[in-house]
């Protein structure tokens, strides 16, 4: 059969399937090998086998089982593979002119020169339609050479269509981090009872814990979602046993202690005058250091049973949790006139809360105050793989699976200087809570006083801690990696450009069927297989000159292309000569039979 194609056997077949399977091969690699859209492709960046610190100071290299390819592996083998696919179709796009110029010239529509100019395939090539015979001829041939040009450069769309995010791996380290102290049950703390300047340091201290943990320079405690349900712990060491300082970010611990602090129920008092005593009022304007509203300060803080700061135990109490409703005073406004009229919305805090006017000691402004009753838990975690979110700080959330409440010796004087701390954290204004215009009051009062609650419980841990037998605990290091994002219209498009220029070649190749002259394989070497001597016959040119001489002209007239001769075995096809006129150099635009010779 003649076939719906002329590429009757493999051979001819072979560029065509290679470019098509190449381009599927691709795209699907692309799509759904490479694309990380789950973000379980995890590729590393420098090694192979990663090489990290541990905390010892030596360089370790991790283990096999964190062996990956490096992200230019990967883009390095989308270029092979596009440059792969270019190469294969260049296979064939790239003797279409060749092939469009033998056309043209079995049915003698083209010239010597435009044969020239069409093979030359050039992106600045002229060619007119006299060198063509007409305007469909030169639209075919720059429609061949822009889509052979064009087609180098669609790499870049499939290259481009994968970007890279930063993310890591965990990779377990064999030294654990030691020395992290947790108070202990029963210890001596008189010195601290009895010593203000402690007590004092420790608050201080506290604030300088809460700037380390949630400042907003190195942390990312920034517009957090509030309240934001995390707890955070400093590890602090001796300055002879420091190891934390090697944990990268994202790094976790295996096992560590937290600060646990949790609102369960949350309710505003609407009447605080009728609901609070004489004495829960007289709190406010307490003449002690640790009130937290002295000298036009404070923002939350929960009432004490009888005064502000510490308790008086000479020992640390057995590990308890504290769970239990008390009122919480938010100081919401500070004008200078007594006035307590709410400029707030509804949203911020309800309309029918009313608001507590009084002055606090040393103070220069007056105070208005919004209560509620809260219902919270207080105490310890155990938190398993906690991550290390900035340097030397530990974070856990309280909702996670990973992280259980455990009774905890420091609970009962966390909450006992919690106020001060909350007060002190307030000066140190890099380490204030920064919050979207639309968070209420009672989200931004809960996270205060839980922020103040784990300042001041890990204050202690540094200060009447000890280390305990369980100071150590192991680490996984958290290693620079990436994952890709692939871009799928991009890799759509570059896929749907491949196709459509297949088609186009095929449809060629169709196309060429309808010709006489078999399709072969390679143009260039069929070139030195024509006759060509009737094409430079005496008085084909005016001025004859040797055919290889720079200025030699082309003779007149278009070519023809014969047939095979059946009646001369093994010669080759004859290139002749149509409409030649030796009066002129260029082809006449109107056919005209050939002269006699």
């Amino acid at each position: 059969m003649s076939g719906i194609l002329s590429i009757h056997n493999l051979k001819k077949a072979v560029p065509f399937i290679l470019h098509f399977a190449l381009t599927i091969l691709v795209a699907f690699v692309t799509l759904y090998l490479i694309d990380s859209r789950s973000g379980d492709r995890i590729y590393n960046l420098n090694h192979r086998q990663p090489h990290f610190t541990d905390l010892d100071g030596g360089k370790t290299t991790a283990g096999l089982n964190s062996y990956r390819l490096l992200q230019s592996d990967i883009t390095t083998a989308l270029s092979i593979a596009a440059s792969a696919t270019r190469a294969a179709a260049a296979c064939w796009a790239g003797k279409l002119l060749w092939r469009c110029a033998f056309m043209f010239m079995e049915k003698g529509e083209i010239t010597i020169a435009g044969f020239s100019k069409v093979v030359d395939g050039g992106i600045t090539t002229l060619l007119w339609p006299r060198d063509v015979a007409n305007r469909k001829n030169v639209f075919l041939v720059y429609l061949i050479i822009f889509t052979c040009f064009g087609m180098d450069y669609f790499s870049s769309i499939l290259t481009g269509s994968v970007t890279w995010q930063p993310t890591f791996i965990l990779v377990d380290g064999f030294i654990p981090v030691g020395n992290i102290k947790e108070g202990e049950a029963g210890q001596n703390i008189a010195t601290y009872r009895n010593d203000p300047v402690i007590v004092s340091n420790t608050i201080e201290s506290g604030a300088a814990l809460s700037l380390v943990s949630w400042g907003n320079l190195n942390t990312n405690s920034s517009y957090l979602t509030l309240p934001s349900n995390l707890t955070r712990r400093p590890i602090i060491q001796y300055a002879e046993t420091q190891t934390i300082q090697y944990l990268p970010i994202n790094s976790t611990l295996d096992t560590i202690r937290l600060p646990y602090f949790k609102v369960n129920n949350f309710e505003y008092i609407t009447d605080p005058e009728a609901v609070l005593s004489s004495q829960q009022k007289s709190l406010l304007n307490d003449s002690s250091i640790y009130n937290p509203y002295i000298t036009d300060q404070g923002l939350a803080a929960f009432l004490p049973d009888a005064s502000w700061g510490p308790g008086s135990s000479p020992n640390l109490p057995d590990p308890t949790n504290v769970s239990e409703s008390r009122i919480l005073s938010i100081r919401v406004l500070s004008p200078t006139n007594p006035d307590c009229t709410s400029p707030y919305p509804d949203y911020y805090i309800p309309s029918n809360v009313s608001f507590y006017l009084t002055l606090t000691n040393n103070s220069t402004r007056y105070s208005c105050f919004a209560f509620a009753n809260v219902t919270y838990t207080a105490g310890g975690a155990v938190c398993q793989n906690c991550k290390i979110v900035s340097p030397a700080v530990v974070e856990g959330n309280i909702e996670d699976e990973n992280l259980q409440l455990v009774p905890d010796p420091l609970t009962i004087e966390a909450l006992a200087i919690a106020p001060s701390v909350g007060t002190h954290t307030l000066l140190t204004v890099f380490s204030a809570l920064t919050t979207d215009i639309s968070t209420p009051v009672n989200s931004i009062a809960i996270e205060f006083v839980s922020r103040a609650y784990q300042s001041a419980w890990s204050s202690l841990v540094l200060t009447i801690g000890s280390v305990g037998p369980n100071n150590a605990t192991g680490v996984a290091f958290a290693l620079p990696a990436s994952h890709p994002t692939v871009t799928r219209w991009r890799v759509y498009i570059w896929t749907g450009l491949q196709l459509a220029l297949l088609l186009c070649g095929v449809a060629f190749a169709y196309w060429q069927s309808h010709f006489r002259h078999p399709w072969f394989s390679d143009p260039t070497m069929i070139a030195f297989q024509l006759d060509t001597a009737g094409l430079f016959q005496q008085d084909a040119v005016a001025d004859p000159k040797d055919p290889w001489h720079p200025d030699a002209e082309y003779p007149t007239g278009k070519l023809r292309l014969e047939d095979y001769d059946h009646q001369r075995p093994g010669q080759p096809r004859a290139v002749t000569l149509i409409q030649r006129n030796v009066k002129q150099t260029e082809v006449a635009d109107v056919e005209t039979k050939p002269s006699d010779p």
